[in-house]
């Protein structure tokens, strides 16, 4: 009889330690997969902050060129595989009374100094998946 109990205490704690462990592998398990959703959240975190960079970086380069309170908008465009397609719309009432030909100029030269400031900001990887363009927003 005594053999009994003390096989019947051994089978349950070995039960209890076997839930024990499977209750701890899920657990971690479950920790694990939520970082991966945590990734993305920083990886966007992480976008948002380097496009506010930039934003200030064309508003600084901007107004150093004369265009002071110019308008900037940034649009960005996401796809599937994680490419990213900038815009920035840009608006002054001195670029309205340009010609078509020095606005091209003025977004040729935005564009060369642009890219430096984006390329210092963005990791490598994550600048290859990249574009950005500039258009002018103008009243005729």
């Amino acid at each position: 009889m005594r053999n009994t109990l003390e096989l019947r205490k051994n089978l349950l704690f070995t039960a209890a330690t076997i839930i024990l462990v499977l209750i701890t592998a899920f657990c971690i398990a479950g920790t694990v997969m939520s970082k991966g959703d945590m990734t993305d959240r920083e990886l966007e975190k992480y976008y948002h902050q380097v496009e506010k960079e930039l934003l200030g970086q064309i508003r600084e380069q901007l107004e150093e060129m004369g265009f002071k309170n110019s308008g900037v908008t940034l649009t960005r465009v996401v796809d599937a595989e994680g490419n990213r397609d900038y815009t920035f719309t840009i608006h002054h009432r001195k670029i309205d009374a340009m010609s078509a030909k020095e606005r091209v100029e003025l977004a040729e030269s935005l564009a060369s100094n642009f890219e430096e400031t984006a390329y210092g900001l963005l990791a490598d990887e994550t600048f290859s998946n990249c574009s950005f363009f500039h258009e002018f927003l103008a009243y005729e």
